[in-house]
């Protein structure tokens, strides 16, 4: 697995809250979309971001939650279902995930569970979040490319 550390400024964004299986939030996007396009705020250029809170080996799927995010400028204004958060900044190892959608757990297992306790770097109290760079849209289910954050605390000095 190859890591890369880096420092992120951190990033606004409107999002639409997912409940359940994260193998199901194909129809959150949709909706988020959906929802954006209405309201006359989906941008040109899309930056597709989900945020992953919880360890589908931890929590039952009825209770794992992941916001479908899109990156918006401080003129946004949360309406209806669609919110506004703000993703840290700050130290981030990060991967890329090459392949199907339903792999990525493996991918955040590897990560957390392997690379991150033999790195020298603690986590941060923050949720994990992926970064797609292509979608089922334009891309082979094999060839969807997804990079995986995951929050470091800073060194000790």
């Amino acid at each position: 697995m190859k890591v890369a550390i880096k420092r992120l400024e951190p990033m606004r964004v409107a999002f639409l809250r997912h409940h359940g299986s994260y193998l199901q939030v194909g129809g959150t996007w949709e909706k988020f979309f959906r929802l954006m396009r209405e309201g006359g705020h989906l941008p040109g250029t899309i930056v597709m971001i989900g945020i992953c809170y919880d360890d589908p080996a931890m929590t039952p799927a009825e209770k794992i939650r992941y916001d479908a995010c899109l990156p918006v400028d401080g003129d946004f204004e949360p309406a209806g279902e669609i919110g506004v958060e703000t993703i840290a900044g700050g130290l981030y190892a990060v991967t890329r995930h090459v392949g199907r959608y339903n792999e990525l757990p493996a991918t955040h297992g590897e990560l957390l569970g392997r690379w991150l306790p033999l790195s020298g770097y603690e986590p941060r109290d923050a949720p994990t979040f992926e970064i797609h760079i292509n979608t089922p849209r334009n891309a082979a289910p094999d060839e969807l490319l997804t990079d995986v954050y995951v929050p470091l605390a800073e060194p000790s000095a």
